[in-house]
């Protein structure tokens, strides 16, 4: 009985190293639990045992099934908790095999999506790169347009700076004009009043000269000396067209300038025409009568 005992206890400690094991699968709490009964089973205790079996058989007997009543008292609550432990380690997987399993699901899912987006981008880059192709040209105008605004632009301040330039010596030559006017008009005054004094002597002249002429022949006829009278005959009809020589009366019937005909100079350049001027008691144009030369 007590041999078959022992027998049990061995047993039980193998039992108990299986227990070890799985307690170690399960928490660190449960390890050291194991350790403890472990330590308190070890094979010297149990030599120890049978050598009190031989010595008290009835002794050891009692001693060996209130130690084994301890023994389960501290082994059961671990096999439960153990058990526990196993089945929260099931469902604990089953649990990571179902999420392992969404997971899945969910990256493949998600492969889908990025594919498809995937697609969708270089659709859309496609589409991109033809509304650039359309649009370039677009943009060219655009430049080629802004480019001829701003010369515009550009042109239109040159020509507003030139029309406020041309405004300032538009004022400018207004003023000067104004002035020439106020001075033409002052010269003109000036004029009119020379031509009305001019006249007056004209006038006076005319009315004197038939005596001034008698008193002077009166002088001359006193003195003896020689007049010298000139006149020039009407022209012939085959002179009438000749440019040869050009004849100019003077106002004061006393002198008369001759021209010649117009040639070109030394250096062909210009043209040019010689003239001598003489001097006379009195001149008498093809113009005058019979009736001038008598009087």
């Amino acid at each position: 009985m007590v041999l078959g005992d022992i027998t049990n206890i061995v047993s039980q400690v193998g039992s108990l190293a299986d227990v070890k094991a799985d307690a170690e699968i399960a928490s660190d709490p449960i390890k050291t639990l194991q350790r403890s009964l472990s330590q308190e089973l070890k094979v010297e205790e149990c030599s120890e045992a049978i050598e009190t079996v031989k010595a008290d058989p009835v002794m050891a007997l009692r001693d060996q099934r209130e130690r084994r009543e301890a023994f389960l008292e501290k082994v059961l609550p671990a096999r439960a908790h153990l058990q526990e432990l196993r089945k929260r380690k099931a469902a604990a997987e089953q649990r990571v095999a179902e999420l392992r399993t969404q997971l899945s699901k969910e990256v493949e899912d998600h492969e889908n999506k990025v594919f498809a987006m995937n697609e969708e981008e270089v659709q859309i880059s496609e589409t991109l790169d033809v509304a650039k192709m359309e649009v370039a040209p677009i943009d060219m105008t655009h430049e080629r347009l802004s480019n001829g605004v701003e010369a515009k632009a550009a042109e239109l301040r040159r020509n507003r700076e030139e029309v406020k330039t041309l405004a300032d010596a538009k004022v400018a030559k207004e003023e000067e004009g104004r002035v020439k006017v106020l001075r033409s008009a002052a010269l003109l005054k000036a004029c009119l009043a020379e031509k009305q004094t001019a006249t007056v002597r004209a006038e006076f002249m005319a009315e004197n000269v038939p005596a001034a002429r008698a008193l002077h022949n009166g002088y001359l006829n006193l003195k003896g000396n020689i007049r010298v009278f000139c006149r020039f005959r009407p022209k012939l009809a085959t002179e009438r067209s000749d440019p040869a020589a050009k004849v100019e009366f003077h106002d004061d019937e006393q002198h008369v300038t001759f021209h010649s005909e117009v040639q070109k100079n030394v250096t062909g350049l210009s043209d040019v025409s010689s003239s001598w001027d003489f001097g006379f008691d009195r001149v008498f144009s093809s113009a005058s009568t019979q009736v001038c030369l008598g009087r």
